[in-house]
């Protein structure tokens, strides 16, 4: 006997709270009066479809941004690429002008010696070689002796 007294008040213990339960799932809500069973599943559906749109939309971002960049950089690229060209070209083209080759210190030294015997100096001005005569103060060409 004491087993079935145990066992109805075991079931009416259930019973309440069925209908504890059973009141709070009726409870009306915002968006309206009637039984709302939500379930944890779809939430988390939800979650994981916004964060994948979140996502692409992100990933569409970096490539349209990678893009852009890539625009940015052949803008640059070519300017620079031919400024570098036009200075190697002319970098080039200044080497192989002709120069007009200084004539060799010891041959002025002999050629001046010879026509100006302890009389001349050896001057380079303006690029130019000059052999200066102190006894006649003249100044001679070194092109001219030399030839």
């Amino acid at each position: 006997m004491k087993i079935i007294v145990n066992g109805l008040i075991l079931a009416l213990v259930a019973l309440g709270i069925l209908v504890g339960v059973g009141t709070v799932i009726v409870t009306p809500t915002p968006t309206g009066y009637g039984v709302s069973v939500d379930s944890h599943w779809s939430d988390v559906r939800k979650v994981e479809e916004a964060q994948r749109t979140e996502r692409t939309r992100l990933e569409a971002e970096a490539r349209v941004a990678i893009v852009a960049e890539q625009e940015a950089t052949a803008r640059l690229l070519w300017p620079v690429l031919a400024i570098c060209a036009t200075v190697a070209i002319v970098g080039v083209a200044w080497s192989k002008r002709p120069h007009r080759p200084a004539p060799p210190q010891l041959l002025l030294t002999y050629v001046a010696n010879h026509y100006l015997p302890g009389q001349a100096a050896i001057e380079q001005v303006d690029g130019e070689w000059f052999v200066v005569d102190h006894g006649a103060q003249a100044i001679i060409k070194a092109d001219r002796l030399i030839e």
